[in-house]
């Protein structure tokens, strides 16, 4: 039969705790000393890196926009009538003085309106020609009758004189005296009404050539308008330049009113930036800039800002002091504005993807260039090149610029 043994189990109990204890033991020992083991730190090939050294000096402040050169003289230009094209002698890039004529428009109605206006212009100046005939003849009928009336006024006045001289010799009676002085008065007044209506015959023959003469120059100046609605078919540049668009083609109708080209005067350009919002309102007008045309860069200044933001930009018009070489409209360039400039601070070469007044972790360079060491810089104003330096760094200080995002839970970096 079995025997119990109480002791064996203890025995048992016991050293399985110990076997457990020995285990957990040499897990924590392996444990701390995994948490003690450093990470190898990563190899960099130095010649590789993009490096600056920090600099304590004058400090420019500018920024750069992208543009495009623009025409200062843009002349649009329309037409006064309406009609059919039926010439278009020139393409784009032709250049035109103010006289050349661009298109060619054919409206039958304006000539025919045009040759009824001269028509009707012969006609009054023909009737205002006949009327100063008559008008002639009317006051030689008026004289005629003053000269007849004063005629039968002295012939009555002799007879009145002879009739006169009888009755005092009793040879004519008295009542015929009397009828003579009748007539002497009765012609009197017929003379002066003659008199009066050969003076206002002039007053009257004026007023009428007036009146003509209106309906005259009335119908010049129609005939002048329809004339110049005539030679208005033939659209003409208006300024000397360059064409720059003609947007109708032969046989195309078009309104009164309606843009048919662009041309610009390509001797006198301006550059036009567009400013990143963010950025437009350190722009003042007046500022300096340089012009950056591909073929040389041209200073320039500030002329006028835009009030608006077009696509996130604003638009900035700079005055060039010269125009480049091979300067022409819709030429891209680059602009840089000049912001500010400080007279002595710490700047380094501006590092890849950072903002002003940001703190950033960049890594310097030590141990003779064997090693780079995260460190926290505080910079200050940026510029198109250079970032202003607050704090974190000294004169000397030997910085990688380069993007090294990889590494940014890296303290440090082995160089080589």
């Amino acid at each position: 039969m079995d025997i119990p043994r109480p002791d064996q189990r203890v025995r048992r109990r016991r050293k399985s705790l110990l076997v457990i204890g020995i285990v957990a033991i040499v897990v924590i020992g392996v444990s701390a000393g995994l948490r003690g083991i450093r990470p190898a730190e990563p190899t960099l090939e130095l010649e590789g890196l993009w490096t600056g050294k920090v600099q304590r000096g004058p400090f420019v402040r500018d920024l750069r926009a992208p543009g495009t050169l623009e025409p200062v003289r843009l002349w649009w230009i329309a037409t006064e009538v309406e009609g059919r094209v039926r010439e278009a002698p020139l393409r784009p890039g032709a250049p035109v003085e103010p006289d050349t004529v661009l298109v060619v428009l054919e409206n039958p109605r304006l000539e025919r309106e045009a040759l009824d206006a001269e028509l009707e212009l012969a006609t009054l100046q023909a009737e205002l020609d006949l009327l100063s005939v008559q008008l002639a003849n009317r006051k030689l009928d008026l004289e005629s009758g003053v000269a007849s009336a004063r005629a039968k006024l002295r012939e009555e006045e002799l007879r009145g004189e002879v009739n006169t001289e009888l009755n005092e010799t009793g040879l004519v009676p008295e009542i015929e005296l009397r009828v003579s002085k009748v007539k002497l008065e009765e012609l009197g007044k017929l003379l002066a009404i003659e008199e009066l209506r050969l003076a206002s015959c002039d007053g009257s023959a004026a007023a009428e050539l007036a009146a003509k003469r209106a309906r005259i120059d009335q119908a010049r100046a129609l005939t002048a308008l329809k004339h110049d609605e005539v030679g208005a078919l033939a659209v003409r540049a208006g300024i000397a330049g360059v064409l720059e668009t003609l947007s109708v083609e032969v046989g195309q109708r078009v309104t009164a009113g309606a843009s048919l080209a662009r041309v610009s005067d390509p001797t006198e350009l301006k550059a036009v930036l567009r400013v990143p919002q963010s950025l437009a309102p350190e722009v003042v007008i007046g500022q300096q800039v340089d012009v950056d045309t591909r073929n040389g860069v041209v200073s320039g200044t500030v002329a006028r800002i835009s009030p608006a933001v077009d696509g996130g930009t604003v638009e900035v018009d700079v005055t060039l002091a010269e125009l480049p070489r091979g300067a022409r409209p819709r030429l891209s360039v680059d602009g840089t504005v000049l912001l500010e400039r400080v007279d002595d601070t710490l700047f380094l070469p501006r590092p890849a993807a950072v903002e002003s007044g940001a703190q950033v972790g960049l890594f310097k360079l030590v141990d003779a260039r064997s090693a780079a060491v995260r460190t926290q810089v505080q910079l200050g104003r940026l510029s198109v090149n250079n970032v202003e330096v607050l704090g974190g760094l000294a004169e000397g200080d030997e910085i990688v610029l380069g993007d090294m995002q990889t590494w940014n839970e890296r303290p440090r970096l082995r160089l080589r």
